[in-house]
């Protein structure tokens, strides 16, 4: 392996996929058809209850106009000759020593690391795009392919 780092990072609000999206719309306008209905139909202490559909359903529609997650994500990469250090969403950030390293399982959106303790880590990389995929490809194949 080459003597330079690799470094892959994401550190933003993840996009929705196009199901979720339709899915937000979609409840925002039946939660705001209930609640709209309600209001005019029923008498006014029970308007209180159809009010807050209204509501949902206005929130409901904003957010899948607005089309990202609200929790901002924290996913990064780094691979140089020593060690290899990764960090997922919601968990620390883990370095492994690459002559520690027993095997490296590659899938399509996510690779295993298997140490010689047979202990694995998890990495998962569906965030970054197609081009910064095939990069992470190529350099986790050269990986596995200078372990001995």
């Amino acid at each position: 392996m080459n003597a330079t780092n690799f470094e892959l990072s994401f550190n933003a609000c993840r996009p929705f996929s196009s199901t979720k999206r339709k899915t937000y719309y979609s409840l925002g306008i039946v939660e705001m058809l209930v609640g709209s209905v309600g209001i005019f139909l029923v008498e006014y202490p029970m308007s209180r209850f159809y009010m807050i559909f209204l509501a949902g359903g206005i929130l409901s529609f904003l957010i899948a106009a607005y089309g990202k997650n609200m929790i901002k994500e924290s996913n990064s990469i780094c691979i140089n000759p020593q060690n290899v250090t990764f960090k997922n969403v919601s968990q620390r950030a883990r370095n492994l020593e690459v002559e520690n390293l027993y095997d490296l399982i590659i899938e399509k959106n996510k690779v295993e690391f298997v140490t010689k303790d047979q202990k694995y880590s998890l990495y998962d990389f569906s965030i970054f795009t197609q081009d910064q995929k095939k990069a992470l490809y190529r350099v986790l194949k050269e990986l596995k392919e200078n372990l001995g």
